[in-house]
């Protein structure tokens, strides 16, 4: 047992004899007792309160609480206190042997599946579920080669960035999952809730306000056959998210409010199905005079100026094996505008994804991904656009590759082309991107990372705006694998894009078209 871990048990059983109203501590007497003729008006008490003291620590060493050494030792200490206040049995009061002591069996305490961590907490707070506290979090300071603070460098009509060196703000999420239920029958209910925070990361005390990421709640072994490993769900919740880590891009993410049914086993594959629902109300506000002539302003008069609704049907098909070392998933979304009021009629849409996932490709994972939009899908994202007809296509190649560890080396790769077809000529536009962040370890817990990203856009109307980003980060890591983390990083980046770019709102400082940025950041995730 590690020293947390003995830490941890002392301070639980420590816990557990305060609520039952006696010390813990004291000196370790003689295991001797009175005669049964010279027992005073409380012993009896004294037997019964040494017995339950004595079940109690058997339960903590049944658990795994706490060590057997640490069992034997406050189990003499228990026995020399009551025998000091009178002695609560007749003649000599040898040590019960741990096999002689009344054994309690424990409570079951649910898993909580795949989570992360299981927070067995002190006796009798969590021992009817398990609670799990997982997260993310990343901040850092900055500043500019000429002066001021760290600015950020993005394409203003690409959707990603490269984000090494190249975050302005402070973000974190705190999640927090529990297996709340375990019916005599199997079934378990899971509740996960997660806040995530920005902030600008420029004062010591800084206040923003949380958005709520998700609130909902998971049922899994309700029934049999094939739904019997399917979990039933409803709420808002992050919803089978595919990304690429070094840009932050959420390519296939149909997060938000909903509900359904996921990872029903057919044999082949998984199927999933999902219903979400995006409304947008907007109000607006008006100014009044009232009887003494003064204007105040109404700002909750619900005069709704916005109305608009629109369901996303999710059908997925996932892990199907294709080929050795090869996996498959199909996405379905059907869009349905369910909105027409105040002379508007929302359109419909469509979103389709086929990816394939591929082990072991030059000794990494590699992710091959198709996607194609049509009207209100044609955002290829989980925010339709109701007033884009059906002559507005969007179709997006994409392929990701990650090398987790390969002796000293580390790496992620990645290419996107994205090609709008109809539309306005001044929102339509295509999109390159290529880069890489290789990471040389030197040993398991220093390493060096180099990213370099390439974004162009061309717009339909317009010339093309190029950026180019170049980091250099030394750091501090947990660990030899990519995904390792905490990471303690410094970092120094230069950013190189045209004036076209410039024009079209990307600015570093002055009036240049190139910068240098330097810092200090921490990411982490738990």
């Amino acid at each position: 047992m590690t020293n947390r871990s003995r830490s941890r048990c002392v301070r639980a059983l420590a816990a557990g004899l305060a609520l039952a109203g006696l010390s813990a501590t004291g000196t370790l007497a003689q295991d001797t007792a009175k005669p049964a003729a010279t027992m005073p008006p409380g012993a009896r008490a004294n037997d019964d309160d040494m017995q339950r003291r004595l079940v109690y620590l058997k339960d903590l060493w049944d658990r795994g609480l706490i060590t057997e050494q640490d069992y034997e030792t406050s189990r003499r200490q228990v026995l020399s206190e009551v025998v000091s206040r009178g002695g609560p049995v007749a003649g000599p009061a040898p040590l019960p042997r741990i096999q002689d002591t009344p054994v309690v069996k424990p409570q079951s305490k649910p898993s909580a599946g795949n989570w992360a961590s299981k927070d067995r907490g002190f006796p009798g707070m969590f021992d009817d579920y398990a609670l799990d506290f997982t997260g993310y979090l990343r901040a850092g300071i900055g500043g500019n080669g000429r002066g001021g603070d760290q600015v950020c460098f993005q394409l203003p009509q690409a959707r990603s960035k490269y984000r090494l060196g190249n975050e302005c703000e402070v973000y974190g999420e705190l999640q927090l999952d529990a297996l709340v239920a375990e019916t005599k029958g199997g079934a378990k209910f899971s509740v996960t809730t997660l806040l995530a925070y920005v902030a600008e990361g420029e004062e010591d005390f800084e206040t923003t306000e949380p958005a709520f990421r998700q609130a909902w709640v998971g049922a899994t072994n309700v029934v049999g056959g094939p739904l019997a490993s399917a979990t039933f769900w409803g709420g808002k919740r992050f919803y089978k998210r595919n990304d690429v880590h070094m840009i932050d891009f959420y390519y296939w993410d149909e997060t938000g409010p909903g509900a359904g049914v996921e990872d029903i086993d057919l044999g082949f594959g998984k199927f999933s199905y999902a219903w979400f629902r995006n409304s947008r109300d907007d109000f607006d506000s008006f100014d009044v005079r009232d009887s003494l002539g003064s204007e105040r302003t109404i700002t909750d008069a619900r005069l709704q100026v916005t109305d608009r609704a629109a369901s996303r049907h999710d059908f997925r098909l996932t892990d199907m094996k294709v080929n050795p070392g090869g996996t498959l998933a199909l996405g379905a979304n059907i869009r349905v505008a369910e909105e027409n009021r105040d002379q508007f009629r929302g359109r419909d849409g469509l979103f389709f994804t086929v990816q394939h996932n591929q082990e072991n490709v030059f000794g990494g994972n590699n992710t091959a991904v198709i996607q194609y939009g049509q009207g209100s899908g044609s955002t290829l994202s989980n925010v339709p656009d109701d007033t884009l007809g059906q002559n507005v296509k969007n179709i997006r190649l994409l392929n990701a590759w990650t090398l987790n560890e390969a002796g000293p080396w580390s790496a992620q790769a990645v290419a996107i082309w994205e090609h709008e077809i109809g539309g306005t000529p001044d929102e339509r536009r295509d999109w390159i991107s290529i880069g890489a962040r290789p990471v040389y370890h030197f040993t398991e817990t220093t390493a060096v990372a180099v990213e370099v990203g390439h974004d162009r856009v061309n717009p339909a109307i317009g010339p093309t705006q190029t950026l180019t980003k170049f980091t250099v980060a030394p750091m501090i890591t947990a660990g030899p694998k990519f995904f390792d983390r905490p990471q303690l990083r410094l970092f120094v980046t230069y950013a190189d894009w045209n004036k076209a770019a410039r024009d079209a709102g990307l600015e570093g400082t002055g009036n240049k078209t190139n910068d240098i940025t330097f810092g200090a950041q921490i990411e982490t995730w738990w």
